[in-house]
């Protein structure tokens, strides 16, 4: 995300807490629970949650979209060896991870080249499965990909690691953060696909 579109967030947060924060005063001050002001003060606190909502989906598809794009990466390097696009090998990822996101979809039916992209995946690539570690001292988080294939012609699989370490845990996904936090687990791992 552009630092001019978080900045404009953050000046949208400020502008609603400042309204919020106004109305409430004025109620205090009439010692009165005026229900128009009650209403926009309502209103306000549910902008202030939507916000927090999109903010937290904005995360996950940014998160989701890096993980994809390590693996469509390695499938254009290693299995399709530059024949097609790198988002031809982008929508086949999503197929194949069954990845539903009309954020990040860009073909609602793969195309005939995706569709034959998504065979030879399907012959060499085995399991892709995601890490991640929690340091509870520096409250960081790193994060493993693993893409485990065996490419044709191979006679052993190969193991690709993308680490990344040095993660605050408030910009992973909800879904994640949740767990670290509630289950005070350190570690958490997700079977994005296997054959």
């Amino acid at each position: 995300m552009p630092n001019i579109d978080n900045q404009k967030k953050t000046e949208n947060i400020l502008r609603l807490f400042e309204e919020i924060n106004t109305e409430i005063k004025i109620m205090l001050e009439k010692k009165s629970t005026n229900s128009s002001l009650l209403v926009s003060i309502k209103k306000q606190v549910f902008e202030l949650l939507s916000f927090f909502i999109s903010f937290d989906d904005d995360l996950d598809s940014q998160h989701k979209s890096k993980v994809y794009t390590y693996i469509a990466k390695f499938i254009q390097d290693k299995i399709d060896k530059k024949n097609n696009s790198f988002n031809t090998c982008l929508s086949a990822v999503y197929s194949i991870c069954g990845e539903t996101d009309s954020e990040l979809i860009t073909e609602i039916e793969p195309s005939i080249k995706t569709q034959e992209l998504i065979s030879l995946i399907k012959e060499q690539l085995i399991a892709v499965k995601v890490h991640y570690y929690r340091d509870i001292q520096t409250n960081s988080c790193s994060q493993k990909t693993e893409i485990f294939a065996l490419l044709a012609g191979a006679s052993k699989p190969i193991l690709k690691k993308i680490e990344e370490s040095g993660i605050d845990l408030d910009d992973l996904p909800k879904e994640i953060r949740d767990i670290f936090i509630e289950e005070k687990k350190e570690s958490i791992s997700f079977q994005i696909y296997q054959s």
